[in-house]
């Protein structure tokens, strides 16, 4: 058989075989005449002209489909684009990109509110990369991440900051779910007012004794009994005067005359609280022979309330002598836990490492510590309670630690919120009865 084209495009078939004419000519015409199916590449990532539709839809913005791009002609009306240039809109939109026109959609849906939270999440640095983001940019970053609409990912167990990751792409099923947020404030997630994501399921028993939840702190965390709860009393534990949970310490009058003092007081010094117990920390749990010097002793000194250069000299001279390096990975110090236990105590949760020491149980970390099963070049995690003091009617500046305690001893759990109760047959220290949480 032969296939011969002739000059005219019409087609000559020889064949011996003339019953297989017929299907020869239809396989022929059936190539000549089917279409080439091209096939469209599809992404799951959405560009930010696709964006802008879903936010302008969103918005209920009336949209005149007469222009050549109706949804950025719309974005330039509504303030979502500050140039017509500011962004390329066919490329895949990046989480900053996101944030950046989901805040602006938000201020034009509900105002621009600037709240003391957004003030928070950068000076307590809440966000542990926004320095990889233009600057420019940097507070739509922080509004939309306080407002819980783009919460970022955690940095894990106990941390304190979220990685925003702002120059990753998002997807279209992303895109919307930001969308959702945006529309309807209910289902957006609450940050707490230093900047963390809390949360509202398989809550501790007692979780109605702290203010809120967060999200990155394990159940254990609250579960640890506090210093009250550890210890018998010959008189009755009577709120705020011989204890205060978290959760009533807004309510206290410890550190001044009336509550609406005490909470001004609060608001001002907390997180500097917090950060001298964690510079505290810091110092005692990042340690080496090899480079400690007078500097450090000074800088550790001036965190406690009642600091002694001539200890520390003491324990840097044994420290030197054991050859101890220290280094810690994670140090928090929470400030929704503060309560209060015939003095002002912070929870915190520290993992660290000894990665040289003769004796690991000789003396490795300053002040009265003890850790239970501290191994060589494994990671030890802790709660501890760190108590804080200072002048009760001063201003708060000169709160620091008041205690070096570090003891694995006093990490004891409760199953359920211990009530304070009487127990009248007494004991060895208490013969006539004592007061005891139950």
């Amino acid at each position: 058989m032969k296939i011969q084209v002739s000059l005219h495009g019409g087609i000559r078939l020889k064949n011996k075989c003339k019953g297989n004419i017929g299907i020869i000519l239809l396989l022929v015409l059936t190539i000549l005449v089917i279409p080439k199916q091209v096939a469209t590449a599809t992404t799951k990532n959405i560009t930010i002209e696709q964006y802008f539709e879903l936010l302008i839809k969103a918005m209920n913005v009336t949209v005149d489909t007469t222009q050549d791009k109706p949804y950025i002609t719309a974005a330039m009306k509504t303030g979502l684009l500050e140039t017509e240039n500011e962004f390329t809109y066919e490329k895949e939109m990046t989480r900053t990109e996101c944030a950046v026109l989901t805040n602006r959609a938000d201020i034009y849906l509900n105002g621009n509110e600037v709240t003391k939270l957004y003030e928070n999440i950068v000076n307590l640095k809440r966000i542990s990369d926004l320095s990889n983001i233009m600057k420019n940019y940097r507070d739509d970053v922080v509004q939309v991440f306080g407002k819980g609409i783009i919460i970022g990912y955690t940095n894990g167990k106990c941390t304190q900051d979220r990685e925003f990751r702002g120059n990753n792409t998002i997807t279209h099923s992303g895109a919307k779910a930001v969308i959702k947020k945006l529309v309807n404030k209910k289902k957006r997630s609450v940050m707490s007012p230093d900047g963390q994501l809390t949360r509202t399921t398989k809550l501790p028993v007692n979780a109605k004794e702290f203010d809120y939840i967060l999200a990155s702190f394990p159940n254990s965390f609250y579960l640890m009994k506090f210093r009250y709860e550890r210890v018998k009393s010959n008189s009755k534990f009577v709120l705020y005067e011989t204890y205060c949970p978290p959760v009533e310490m807004k309510n206290d009058k410890a550190y001044k005359g009336t509550v609406q003092e005490n909470r001004q007081m609060l608001d001002k010094y907390l997180y500097y609280w917090c950060d001298i117990v964690k510079k505290n920390l810091t110092y005692r749990l990042n340690v080496n022979y090899k480079k400690i010097n007078d500097k450090w002793v000074e800088k550790l000194c001036a965190t406690y309330k009642n600091g002694s250069v001539s200890d520390i000299k003491r324990y840097v001279s044994d420290m030197k002598k054991n050859k101890v390096i220290i280094k810690s990975e994670i140090i928090s110090v929470e400030p929704s836990s503060l309560y209060s236990s015939m003095g002002t105590y912070v929870r915190a949760f520290v993992k660290f490492k000894v990665t040289s020491a003769k004796n690991i149980k000789d003396k490795l970390v300053y002040g009265d510590v003890y850790f239970k099963n501290l191994e060589m070049d494994q990671w030890h995690e802790g709660y501890y309670d760190i108590e804080i003091n200072g002048n009760t009617y001063g201003d708060g500046s000169e709160y620091r630690v008041s205690s070096d305690a570090l003891n694995d001893y006093f990490q004891q759990y409760k199953t359920k919120i211990l009530k304070p109760t009487f127990n009248k047959n007494g004991d060895e220290d208490f013969p006539d009865g004592y007061y005891f949480w139950k």
